[in-house]
């Protein structure tokens, strides 16, 4: 349990029903007070289940909150579930409306409220609605705080806004398909995207998983150097089912990067299961672009001329000359490429030899 504003641990009331699946269903209901850290242990350890759960927590002084489990799964893979409050003195009920892009309201649409933390440059769920048959969900947040909204239903992602200043008592929010598939990949129950930003110069990876199985998500970015060879840059972890994940590559402009976007599952210890990957291009158009062509062919060329009374020197020359401007990322040419070149010049000048 955690205070929102200063996200400092606190003691807090929290009751949970498990609706458990499988094999034989049953529900259990608990309640747990006067502690900031609960656990729900399984016998036998071996044992595995999926549920569905609703969770609210309170404690004086703060409004109470509702955390929602769909389909997720537990077993003895230790899952954390961070929850926070509100003090009650600065929040405030706002409703939402869930709508069709025909405006009817929707029933049964779970409303994840990510609130913006500056200091750490990351979205945190820090509250969650369910609409009712009439398609308002109420949810206590603090106003004046920059928010972004996931929109889940039946175990699926619907929509992701992007962030929202709020300041209305009430917000009309639209789940349209044909919208989300522009911003979002799916990778099985998991909600992705990756990004560049020009301005900040920091890739973002935002995710968002429906079914609790995701245990760890791991972002590597990775620099290619000039003949082929690469290294990581950056390597962030997080321990959540949805969030955000970024990486500052300030340091590498004028780099090419590779970076992949990674989920642990649960029952797999080691394994992560890649569901996105892209190469960047940072590198200026202008500077290396004509300028970086131009001074190469001007190397070249100079060497090429440098070793005319012999062509084999002359061709040796050309290969150390472009192997230089490579190195210098004046050009970028991958290593496929390279390793041919240096083929045909070595058959070239053995040919010459003989």
């Amino acid at each position: 349990m955690y205070e929102e504003e200063n996200r400092t641990l606190m003691n807090a009331t929290m009751e949970i029903t498990l609706w458990v699946g499988g094999t034989f269903t049953d529900d259990y209901s608990f309640k747990f007070e006067n502690n900031n850290t609960y656990h729900i242990c399984l016998y036998p350890n071996w044992s595995e289940y999926e549920v569905n759960s609703t969770i609210e927590y309170y404690e004086t002084g703060y409004t109470r909150r509702n955390y929602f489990l769909s389909n997720a799964i537990i077993n003895n893979v230790t899952t954390d579930i961070n929850l926070y409050l509100l003090s009650s003195s600065i929040a405030i009920n706002i409703q939402f409306l869930a709508k069709d892009v025909y405006h009817n309201l929707q029933e049964d649409v779970i409303i994840k409220a990510q609130r913006f933390y500056t200091g750490s440059n990351e979205y945190i769920t820090v509250a969650m609605g369910r609409t009712g048959f009439d398609g308002v969900a109420g949810i206590p947040l603090r106003q004046n705080i920059w928010y972004r909204y996931i929109l889940e239903r039946n175990h699926a992602v619907l929509r992701t806004y992007n962030p929202m200043y709020l300041t209305e008592l009430e917000l009309e929010l639209y789940i349209e398909q044909a919208e989300r598939i522009e911003f979002f990949t799916y990778w099985g129950t998991v909600a992705h995207s990756c990004s560049y930003n020009n301005d900040s110069q920091n890739l973002i990876c935002t995710f968002s998983d429906t079914s609790g199985k995701m245990v760890e998500v791991k972002l590597i970015a990775e620099e290619r150097r000039p003949v082929g060879n690469f290294v990581t840059v950056c390597e962030n972890t997080t321990v959540s089912t949805s969030g955000t994940l970024a990486c500052s590559l300030a340091a590498h402009q004028n780099k090419t990067i590779t970076y992949y976007l990674s989920g642990r599952f649960c029952c797999s210890e080691q394994t992560y299961m890649v569901m996105e990957s892209g190469i960047l291009d940072l590198h200026d158009a202008f500077s290396y672009g004509m300028i970086g062509v131009l001074i190469t062919f001007i190397l070249v060329l100079s060497a090429g001329m440098t070793g005319i009374w012999n062509p084999a020197v002359s061709i040796i020359l050309t290969m150390v000359a472009l192997f230089a401007s490579i190195t210098l990322q004046l050009i970028t040419v991958g290593p496929a490429a390279f390793m041919a070149l240096v083929v045909v010049a070595g058959v070239i000048v053995f040919k010459m030899r003989t």
